[in-house]
């Protein structure tokens, strides 16, 4: 009988104490199948005891039940390091969420007007420019210093702001191949400060439909949006000096290239052959333009001619 009684009391007090826990936010509660469930994530540790079981936080921070740390922190730690794993899931804190870090049907990560990155609306509290990106980007390190950038596990993305800088250093390029066939993409925005869109960067990015393109950039590598067909305008700004061969090809549905300075361009079979002269007033029209880029001049080579200065008086 006074088992009985001590059984009770011990059951009592295990209920007050879950109420407790309740109240205060703590999420810990059993399953259908018998365990303890902190925070909806089964614990592994059945509830039934001889006598109850013991609910508590330990010196680490996280909840024990009958003296094993279930592994769940007791509260959600502020700051606590946000990544993405090898495995693509978000972790924090070093502790795999098994929440994936983009859905099937893919995501929209901006920056926003406060400078935080924004994920499909929401506010990640984190700042643009550290060394943690939610769109799951693949830096690379250049002799310069500055990064390239690739597309890591963001390949489900439909839309993909690049940061300018990362981890406190510029990103200056998009790394060759680095964004090639991404089955989601529909939207680029590429940031001031990039200079070189690598060889094949966006090639056979078949759903990709907007570009922004920065007015710093230099260089456009060959097939670099080859047989982006959903691609129907670009804009080329006037610090533009080359553009590879095929950079366009196939790119079925581009009706209209904005050359930002259309004067000065001349194009070339290949690195060795002669540059021959484009005439500026034909790329003033986009939709010439986008032609020859597409079609009767896709194949060559085009760069800007460096206008001769004209000799100092008296030589």
């Amino acid at each position: 009988m006074k088992s009985k009684i001590r059984f009770l009391l011990m059951m009592v007090l295990c209920l007050v104490c879950l109420f407790a826990l309740s109240a205060c936010g703590s999420g810990v509660e059993i399953g259908e199948n018998g365990n303890w469930f902190v925070d909806g994530k089964d614990t592994g540790i059945s509830a039934a005891g001889d006598a109850g079981s013991r609910v508590e936080i330990g010196p680490n921070g996280h909840w024990y039940i009958d003296g094993e740390d279930t592994g769940v922190s007791a509260t959600a730690p502020s700051g606590a390091p946000v990544e993405i794993g090898e495995n693509g899931n978000w972790f924090v804190d070093g502790k795999d969420t098994g929440v994936s870090a983009v859905g099937e049907d893919g995501s929209t990560v901006t920056v926003g007007s406060d400078g935080h990155w924004y994920i499909d609306g929401e506010d990640t509290g984190f700042a643009v420019g550290s060394d943690f990106d939610p769109q799951g980007l693949e830096y690379c390190p250049l002799d310069d210093g500055t990064y390239a950038v690739a597309i890591g596990s963001a390949r489900f993305l439909r839309s993909i702001e690049i940061p300018a800088r990362y981890n406190g250093k510029a990103v200056t390029a998009i790394g060759a191949g680095g964004f090639a066939g991404a089955p989601s993409l529909e939207r680029i925005v590429l940031p001031e400060g990039l200079t070189a869109i690598g060889d094949g960067a966006f090639e056979e990015c078949a759903a990709l439909q907007e570009v922004s393109v920065p007015s710093t950039l230099k260089e456009i590598g060959t097939s670099a949006f080859a047989g982006c067909t959903q691609l129907a305008e670009i804009s080329l700004p006037a610090s533009l000096e080359r553009i590879g061969a095929g950079a366009f090809v196939s790119c079925t549905g581009l009706t209209r290239v904005l050359f930002a300075q259309p004067e000065g361009w001349a194009v070339a079979a290949d690195a060795q052959s002669e540059p021959v002269s484009v005439s500026g007033t034909d790329l003033a029209s986009g939709l010439i333009a986008a032609q020859m880029l597409t079609d009767t001049r896709s194949a060559c080579v085009w760069s800007k001619t460096v206008p001769e200065q004209p000799a100092p008086a008296g030589e």
